[in-house]
């Protein structure tokens, strides 16, 4: 008989890492708007600045690449965390199964 063994701790592992990197995106973003917005605010005028301003929201929107990349990120670490659970499930039934043979 065949069986696959799964590390379940890399999984779990590597879904936190995912969702830390993630956390820590979404701070230096803050961050940045925070710069960029008091940039224009203070000491930053005219029209260059207001089509950089133009262009920041755009990569900031919720359909940017930026945007879309992290949410990717997001879904793959529910996903490794969906895995990791589906994983130890049917390593637990199959260790009941052996038990019985």
């Amino acid at each position: 008989m065949s069986y696959t063994i799964v590390d379940l701790d890399s999984l779990e592992s590597t879904s936190k890492a995912v969702s830390s990197y993630v956390s820590y995106m979404d701070e230096q973003m803050n961050n940045a708007n925070k710069i960029v917005s008091d940039m224009s605010r203070a000491a930053w005028q005219g029209v260059d600045s207001q089509e950089f301003c133009e262009k920041w929201k755009q990569m900031s929107a919720s359909t940017s690449v930026f945007q879309k990349y992290k949410n990717d990120l997001s879904y793959f670490a529910d996903f490794l965390g969906y895995a990791k659970k589906r994983y130890e499930t049917a390593q637990t039934h199959a260790s009941a199964v052996l038990k019985r043979v």
